[in-house]
């Protein structure tokens, strides 16, 4: 079978859609938010060929700490960053009611 063959009967997938009979996901397009699907027997085969190219060309690397407490330091940044800026706004309006006060 042709390359080009088998690339002609990949369907790509959106969330909540229906897949087509006989059609098996090979992959997630995490960026497009999209399946890429390929018949049932050779969406496995494509999808294990495309994780050997990517592990070829990346190899294995490990994220260096656990991802939960990853996840979990960004949520922590994501609030400080909140609460920093509520309280510039609080100090700032009452910055303003303090002047409007005197006036």
């Amino acid at each position: 079978m042709k390359i080009r063959k088998i690339i002609e009967m990949q369907k790509l997938v959106d969330r909540g859609v229906v897949m087509p009979a006989w059609y098996g996901i090979a992959w997630f397009d995490y960026e497009n938010d999209l399946r890429v699907c390929y018949p049932v027997p050779l969406n496995l085969i494509v999808g294990y060929a495309r994780a050997l190219m990517i592990w070829m060309r990346y190899g294995y690397r490990s994220a260096g700490m656990n991802t939960l407490d990853i996840y979990a330091q960004g949520v922590e940044e994501g609030k400080r960053r909140v609460y920093a800026r509520i309280s510039e706004a609080m100090s700032r309006a009452a910055k303003r009611f303090e002047h409007d006060a005197h006036d």
